[in-house]
Formats: C-alpha cells, structure tokens, sequence
C-alpha cells in the first residue's frame, strides 16, 4: 500500500517523518527503481525500507490499495507514438502497452480508478483530502503521473518527475495501442506552485 496524498503533497507523519510532496519535482536520480524505492520509503503503509520487485518494462505500476503509477517517456528516439500535452498541459495523451487491451484487469482498474477522480479535484488551489475522498467514494485510490523527457544532446533521459493525480477523459475502443485521454488534476498548483523550479520542470515537460 502507499499513501498518494502524503507522496504526492507531503506533510507531517509523525514528529520525526516529514516530506515537501513530490509534486512537480524531479527526482534525484534516473530510472523507474528510484522511484519506487523512494516511494515506498517515504509513503509506503506499513513503513518498508528494501527492495522493490516491478516489472520495469510495463507502462503501469500498481500497489495494494487501488493506487497506480503511470509512466510517460517523452521525446524518445524509438517511441512508436507521442504523447502530447492539450489543453496548454491541462491533459496528457497515454498509450497503454503491446500486450495491453480493453478486457486486460489493469486497463478496467485504470479507467474504473480514473473516473472516480472527480472526487479528488484541486479546487482554487486547494486539494480536497485523498484519505477523506477515498472513504467517500469507496477506496478510489488515485493514478499518478511520472514523465520523463529524452534529452537528445546528452543521449539519456531524465529522471522522472511527478506531475500528481490523474482523472479519466476517454479512450478510444478497439484502438492499437490502446489511446486514452486524461486531465491533470493538479494543473493549477503546477503552474503556481512556489518554487521556480517545480514550475520551470511543468513548461519543460509540456513544451516537449
């Protein structure tokens, strides 16, 4: 299990663990690992502190508690589609897998997770309580945007950053891969979010 709002807002756990929030920010280091290791360090439920077992080439990761990770490459050289950023980066596009289809348990998780999103919107600014959203809405859980950007003068990629929750828009049926449309759900805090960088990092990505 892993708590979304704390490893996405961060907080106060106990009067030793804090966290600044992972919103907007790149991560120090590159690669899915990281990510997941630093997540279940910081906002896994019980606490856990070892290695994560993942499969590393899927474009989802999904933890116990209806809580999924999706991953977006950008700009990559060998990339078969491209995802792009409408609505000045208030939505994404996302590709589901090869071996991903609509009757596959991880796409009916995504779009059932997405569409209860709506419960969890930014409100001025202002996030509603994922915790307080998920017992009202029967353990939605949340879908949580990592991107990373290929850099083509350095040849590499760039660690992921966390652009927080998203809510299902639409998919398009019988689609190969399979399309689907999000809305970014904590667009207004990216864009005025209080440190520079986190808002520099948000026009890079969608600018890619």
């Amino acid at each position: 299990r892993i708590d979304a709002e704390f490893l996405i807002f961060g907080g106060n756990k106990n009067s030793e663990a804090s966290h600044s929030g992972f919103l907007g920010k790149q991560l120090l280091k590159t690669g899915k690992a990281f990510v997941m290791e630093e997540s279940a360090r910081i906002a896994a439920v019980p606490v856990f502190d070892g290695s994560i077992s993942f499969n590393k080439y899927s474009g989802v990761q999904e933890w116990g508690n209806e809580v999924l990770f999706l991953w977006v490459n950008l700009n990559s050289p060998r990339a078969e589609v491209v995802n792009e950023f409408p609505k000045n980066g208030r939505q994404i596009t996302w590709f589901g897998g090869s071996r991903m289809h609509e009757d596959s348990p991880v796409i009916a998780k995504l779009i059932r997770v997405g569409k209860a999103q709506h419960h969890q919107k930014s409100t001025d600014g202002k996030k509603e309580s994922i915790t307080e959203s998920l017992a009202s809405s029967s353990g939605s859980g949340a879908i949580v945007l990592w991107c990373r950007r290929y850099i083509q003068s350095h040849k590499t990629f760039t660690p992921y950053a966390c652009l927080g929750r998203l809510e299902y828009v639409s998919h398009e049926p019988g689609s190969r891969p399979l399309s689907f449309l999000w809305n970014l759900l904590d667009y207004d805090q990216l864009m005025r979010h209080p440190d520079k960088s986190v808002r520099e990092t948000f026009q890079d990505i969608v600018s890619s």
